[in-house]
């Protein structure tokens, strides 16, 4: 059995990953930071092979309902991620810099 964690990787050329494995766990905080340039894109899957958009909210956003699929910039933000057990963030375009991705998946108390 899983026991919810926390990963810590870095992203610094195209389709690099940094990847959770979410089995059992609830919520996700993820947080973006560093010095670089291009776009990051969240993606959650079944079997770890087919990969999907997974919104997030940035917890930086007015407006709490506001989901993202991607980023451009440094972030903190959650998502409920019950049922999915891979999440990932992906460097889908690259320019220069490189980031790091910190994924904590927990559960919630039940």
């Amino acid at each position: 059995m899983y026991v919810p964690g926390d990963v810590l990787g870095t992203l610094s050329a195209l389709n690099a990953t940094v990847l959770g494995e979410t089995t059992h766990c609830d919520n996700i905080k993820v947080q973006v930071y560093g010095t670089w340039a291009g776009i990051i894109t969240f993606e959650s899957s079944l079997d770890g092979t087919n990969w999907e958009h997974q919104a997030i909210t940035h917890s930086t956003d007015n407006n709490a309902n506001q989901l993202h699929h991607t980023t451009n910039g440094n972030v903190l933000g959650s998502v409920n991620i019950t049922g999915l057990p891979y999440f990932r963030a992906r460097m889908s375009t690259y320019t220069s810099g490189t980031a790091s991705v910190h994924i904590v998946a927990t559960r919630s108390a039940k």
